[in-house]
């Protein structure tokens, strides 16, 4: 009995028993893929109140961060996961960039480690069989993000890897255009991440069932 009074305890804390659903994203899946569904929760679930918690990195799956969360790192004990989708990153440009002094622009790049520098554009080089040299100034643009990498693209100030998704309307708008057809996968796919042991709560079961939807699974 004063196990299952504590276990209730801890449940009313962390939030089983509110109309509060947190979601803890990263910086590019929120505004990438995530907005631009969201209608459609919030009209079929009036009674969640939800909670976007968005994280520049992978947050630390624990129940005092928040109650689900969409991470890269799903690998942690006593965690369910439901693969979303996979990371592609995609070469955009600015249509109306300008090539100065006849240089390609410079590549801007979210591989900040000094001895890594550029290794996402060497990846992608390689599965496009271009040859980096082609298609670099030699000068590279770090950024340490993905959305900032986006709008630093549409800038024209320089030639972006970032996810698919997250070009999408850039694209479509044409405010940017793709460089080639050639994806690359980064192997850091996207999980809906949730405590096993909290998977039966009702306002729980709505988020899953909800991103099941989405992907059509």
């Amino acid at each position: 009995m004063a196990f299952r009074q504590i276990d209730q305890s801890v449940a009313d804390v962390v939030g089983a028993n509110r109309g509060t659903v947190r979601l803890a994203i990263c910086s590019s899946f929120g505004p990438g893929w995530l907005v631009k569904r969201l209608a459609s929760f919030l009209r079929d679930h009036e009674q969640i109140d939800l909670q976007l918690k968005m994280y520049a990195s992978d947050p630390e799956l624990t129940d005092a961060v928040a109650d689900a969360f969409v991470t890269t790192l799903p690998k942690e004990q006593g965690f369910w996961s439901l693969r979303l989708r996979p990371e592609l990153l995609i070469a955009v440009r600015s249509p109306h960039a300008e090539v100065r002094d006849g240089k390609p622009l410079p590549l801007i790049t979210t591989t900040l480690d000094p001895s890594r520098i550029g290794d996402d554009w060497i990846a992608w080089c390689e599965i496009a069989n271009v040859r980096l040299d082609d298609v670099h100034s030699g000068r590279w643009l770090q950024v340490s993000h993905y959305v900032t990498a986006l709008e630093v693209a549409r800038t024209g100030l320089g030639i972006a890897l970032v996810p698919d998704f997250l070009a999408e309307e850039a694209l479509a708008a044409g405010t940017l255009e793709t460089l080639s057809d050639t994806k690359l996968p980064t192997h850091d796919d996207y999980y809906l991440c949730i405590k096993a042991s909290r998977r039966s709560e009702t306002n729980l079961r709505a988020v899953t069932r909800w991103f099941r939807e989405q992907i059509g699974t």
